[in-house]
């Protein structure tokens, strides 16, 4: 694999993504799709970006991940694509949708991050901080960054434990949020 960092972004297509967030008219994923894409835009060609998405299909809701571009798969932000007609659906799977992520790096050399945007705890029966020490043994060294989008008040600590693979936990309770958490 090339020598640029790898950068997969878990997105999350559970049901809920559909909601509002406050001052925004649009989606909750709609937000977070056009974030991630200006974000990206002016770094694209710097990294190896890969898609992982959880929860757009209804059936197998639990099992629902789907690996839409791996890293370096695809040039810059094409990664992206899939989120243009992205139907959010179903439940929310999130350590499978880590899990998956995991997979698509553990060849890679170098620096890799894992970005995962969601609006919820994983409500598949797995917490993501139990999890914790599982994922990271599956590619050891990667980095895990959270931005939550509008979380309750009891939900705004769940991710927290991300600090210790060197990643960061964001709660984004606006769209103006949104963008500055998806930006650091």
């Amino acid at each position: 694999h090339s020598t640029r960092p790898a950068l997969v972004i878990v997105f999350d297509g559970s049901g809920t993504m559909w909601g509002k967030i406050d001052g925004a008219r649009q989606a909750k994923f709609e937000i977070a799709r056009d974030s991630l894409r200006a974000a990206l835009s002016p770094l694209a060609d710097r990294f190896q970006i890969g898609l992982v998405t959880f929860g757009a299909r209804s059936r197998r809701a639990c099992s629902s991940v789907d690996v839409a571009a791996g890293p370096g798969t695809v040039d810059g932000l094409a990664a992206l694509e899939p989120l243009d007609d992205f139907n959010p659906q179903s439940r929310g799977p999130v350590v499978l949708g880590l899990e998956t992520a995991m997979q698509t790096l553990k060849n890679f050399k170098g620096p890799r991050d894992i970005v995962l945007i969601h609006d919820g705890t994983d409500n598949c029966g797995k917490s993501v901080c139990d999890s914790l020490a599982a994922l990271q043994a599956a590619a050891p060294g990667v980095r895990i960054s959270s931005v939550f989008l509008a979380p309750k008040p009891n939900q705004k600590t769940a991710m927290a434990c991300l600090g210790k693979t060197g990643g960061r936990a964001i709660s984004a309770d606006t769209a103006e949020d949104t963008d500055a958490a998806i930006r650091q």
